[in-house]
């Protein structure tokens, strides 16, 4: 009865008062549809729902749908497409933007951020207010890229062939400002670029002809358009990248770079598993190649949450599982030469607290050329596991690392939209 009276309430106000500000809060008395972190399969019945029945007209303006604690930010790309383009979702917000944390020393003099607890004030919230999408500096964290990229005021639809749609997101604004810059790449190299110029009124959409030459590449290829100031702004230089979108233009996979010369490649074995690998005299791997399914758990896995670090976060899991402290048992090593061919194959159980995977190292090397492929199957039991892959030993000196794929940043299965496929250099660290 009294939900009823403040429900009614807050009509009989919002009656009188045609101009205050809507409210919003998960309660009936709102002006706006909004719930805290909603999956995007219920936002998205939501928004058809409401669509189609026109049941309820308020938009969906959700107050949080994504946490920026740590390693996280999953998925933004799925939600944006969401606000992009159902017309019933206003959009959303992410909590939150700046991790609010304080400038601090130890014992050692090294400095870190501290938050909750390192005061000795009790209670605290512990790391609870480090969740920003960049740092107390305001240093982006990597997850901001893929929203910057979610949120692009300009995309870039391939169409066919050279043809693109090009579509201005601003609300207001037309793109005189803005210029289209455009490359070519083939297996991540450079191999032609221009520009363009568009304009286009807010809201409209022009198909566009990008005049690269290149026709038969030979090669993985990209074409990449990047929307970038034509001057500069109080807020930043000129050439700046305010949006951007990669296209592949074929099907074909980049070759695995074949050596100019033969190499020598001797493969050690031992009775643990794998001793070495050498190449032309050089030991480039001096370890066991062994299955690894443990990372450093994350803020959002439960670490340094308090008291909620013992109840909450899939961390428990693991460690209940024995992930941290698994060991490598091997079952077999065979190996064997045909028509110039070597194949060293090692059979391998990871066990665990109650339950044990396999996995299999299979390296053939041919022609100057290894190739290590690794296959782990887990128990049903793992059903969410921290990391499947495989961990090995490396000289201190090899600390340069080179890949072609995703980036410039660490991408991830849900976290990968922003990357652009190239060429990369890195150090190991």
């Amino acid at each position: 009865e009294g939900a009823e009276r403040w429900r009614l309430s807050y009509g009989g106000v919002a009656h009188q008062d045609l101009l205050r500000a809507p409210t919003a809060s998960e309660r009936l008395s709102n002006d706006v549809v909004t719930t805290m972190y909603p999956s995007i399969h219920h936002v998205a019945l939501w928004a058809e729902w409401a669509e189609k029945t026109g049941l309820d007209d308020r938009p969906m303006l959700i107050c949080e749908f994504s946490h920026a604690m740590g390693n996280s930010n999953g998925s933004l790309d799925q939600y944006l497409d969401l606000f992009w383009n159902q017309p019933a979702i206003a959009g959303g917000y992410l909590w939150d933007w700046r991790d609010q944390g304080l400038a601090e020393t130890d014992h050692n003099g090294r400095f870190f951020w501290a938050y909750g607890g390192h005061f000795g004030d009790e209670p605290n919230d512990a790391n609870f207010c480090i969740n920003g999408l960049v740092g107390p500096d305001l240093v982006p964290h990597p997850a901001m890229r893929e929203l910057a990229w979610g949120a692009r005021p300009v995309t870039v639809e391939h169409l066919s062939g050279k043809r693109v749609r090009v579509t201005n997101r601003y609300a207001f604004a037309d793109l005189s400002g803005l210029q289209l810059r455009w490359s070519v790449e083939v297996d991540g190299r450079r191999v032609e670029r221009g520009t363009l110029d568009i304009d286009l009124r807010a809201g409209a959409s022009a198909n566009v002809t990008i005049p690269f030459t290149t026709k038969r590449p030979g090669g993985e290829a990209h074409l990449l358009v990047e929307t970038v100031t034509r001057r500069a702004t109080p807020w930043c230089a000129k050439g700046h990248v305010v949006a951007w979108d990669q296209i592949a233009l074929n099907d074909m996979v980049a070759a695995v770079p074949r050596p100019k010369r033969r190499r020598a490649i001797e493969v050690e074995t031992c009775d643990t598993g794998i001793a070495a690998v050498v190449i032309d005299g050089e030991t480039v791997v001096c370890g066991d190649i062994r299955g690894w399914l443990w990372r450093a758990p994350t803020d959002n896995d439960g670490v340094g949450q308090g008291w909620m670090s013992e109840v909450m976060g899939v961390r428990i899991d693991w460690l209940r599982w024995g992930l941290d402290r698994l060991t490598s048992e091997v079952d077999s090593i065979t190996r064997r030469t045909r028509n110039g061919i070597e194949t060293i194959t090692l059979m391998r159980r990871l066990v665990g607290a109650s339950a044990e995977a396999t996995h299999r190292t299979k390296i053939t090397v041919v022609d100057g050329v290894a190739t290590f492929a690794e296959q782990i199957v887990v128990p049903a039991e793992w059903h969410d596991l921290a990391r499947v892959g495989v961990r090995f030993e490396a000289p201190g000196d090899l600390d340069q690392l080179t890949w072609f794929g995703p980036g410039p940043l660490e991408t991830y299965p849900d976290r990968k939209a922003s990357g652009i496929v190239s060429r990369w250099t890195s150090t190991v660290d």
